[in-house]
């Protein structure tokens, strides 16, 4: 099993299909049949300023005197699944 993320759609696309030719050549290079199986999960995406969760991060902060900067999050996080499934995170609840 493998896995590969991107914030770009293009280069996620390019990623995947380097790993196919890595993994189908190593087979060949074995003698071997490589089975192999394409499946996407949650997708990237990126808060805008204005969405809700930003803006109440933000105002926590101007409340202690400091300020918030904007940095694209370069990992796995639940907001993904509830994003990509059709839920905006700011607006999701448990329980």
């Amino acid at each position: 099993m493998a896995e590969a993320r991107s914030h770009d759609e293009g280069k996620l696309a390019d990623v995947v299909q380097e790993m196919l030719e890595t993994v189908t050549f190593a087979a060949t290079l074995a003698e071997c049949e490589v089975e192999t199986h394409v499946e996407g999960s949650a997708r990237g995406y990126r808060f805008r300023r204005d969405d809700l969760p930003v803006r109440i991060a933000a105002a926590a902060l101007e409340k202690i005197r400091s300020r918030a900067e904007l940095h694209p999050l370069r990992r796995w996080a639940d907001a993904n699944v509830f994003t990509s499934g059709g839920c905006s995170a700011s607006t999701s609840r448990t329980g």
